[in-house]
């Protein structure tokens, strides 16, 4: 038997604190302890590690280690699930471990102001995003993360809807809305409400879909 542990949930965080919004190179630890007794223990010669990406797809072998650790690197997520088992110098192999899976930790954050004046500051509203080397700075943690497909709807003070957009196909994820109605006009200056429905790249499903309602304010 082979118990083992990945590395705390809350890593995710903690490894993105400093990593810019175009960060998409990710890693998960493993590390593990036999439980077999010393005198099987002292027989096993390497682990195997499995590995799977979705929670119904089947596990597949991704390396082998001597040590009772194992970095698994170059992914483009952290979401995945692992399990390993031992195997003796004779090749006999140990029942698997427990399976133990990881998720991302997804994160969007909109601003409550823009100003579609042309000027070529401002103009859009979109989700809190910084490309690598631009000038001007967000903090981190407000970095879109694990994006999938967002609805994004916008309503006037009286409920009216004037705006509407789903990414896909050309659409982007980042809304780019110019504060237009839905027949192209510029919306008079005033503050607007939202409700932005965001689908993440997640292992479980209930933890796909997330729910946002705020406000923004439309400046000429």
């Amino acid at each position: 038997d082979v118990g083992f542990q990945l590395d705390s949930p809350d890593k995710c965080l903690d490894f993105l604190a400093d990593k810019d919004c175009e960060f998409n190179e990710f890693q998960n630890e493993l590390y593990w302890e036999s439980n077999l007794s010393d005198s099987c223990d002292s027989e096993i010669n390497y682990y195997e590690i499995f590995y799977k990406n979705e929670l119904d797809s089947e596990f597949e072998l991704i390396g082998t280690t001597r040590d009772t650790f194992f970095i698994h690197d170059n992914l483009p997520e952290f979401a995945g699930c692992y399990t390993i088992r031992a195997v003796d110098q004779s090749e006999n192999r140990s029942e698997f471990s427990e399976i133990f899976c990881k998720e991302n930790c997804p994160n969007i954050a909109f601003p409550n102001v823009f100003t579609p004046n042309n000027d070529g500051n401002n103009d859009f509203f979109t989700p809190f995003y910084q490309k690598t080397n631009e000038p001007f700075s967000i903090p981190l943690e407000k970095c879109p993360r694990f994006l999938e497909k967002i609805e994004f709807n916008v309503f006037n003070r009286y409920g009216r809807q004037v705006y509407s957009y789903e990414s896909g196909g050309e659409n982007g994820l980042y809304i780019n809305w110019d504060g237009t109605n839905f027949n192209g006009e510029p919306l008079p200056y005033a503050i607007y409400y939202y409700e932005a429905i965001v689908t993440f790249d997640m292992l479980r499903p209930e933890n796909k879909q997330k729910k946002y309602k705020g406000y923004v304010q439309i400046i000429r």
